[in-house]
């Protein structure tokens, strides 16, 4: 699991999968942030780079401004 904060600053979102759960299941967890540090917008921009470089495969989806909505 690629962080967008730290690792103690990680906020969660309902339905995402906790931190602990991926460590406890012999998963990784990786951040290039403090511990404490807490996310802003732009750094999920920066975490999804990572996980892009990381990847085999990648299939980009684009949504407008402000959708809230999947279709």
């Amino acid at each position: 699991m690629v962080l967008a904060g730290g690792f103690n600053g990680q906020y969660t979102i309902e339905g995402q999968i906790e931190p602990e759960t991926v460590l406890k299941n012999g998963g990784l967890l990786l951040s290039e942030h403090h511990p404490e540090y807490i996310p802003s917008k732009k750094d999920f921009i920066l975490r999804n780079k990572i996980i892009a470089g990381l990847s085999d495969r990648l299939v980009v989806f684009e949504a407008g401004n402000g959708t809230k909505h999947c279709a």
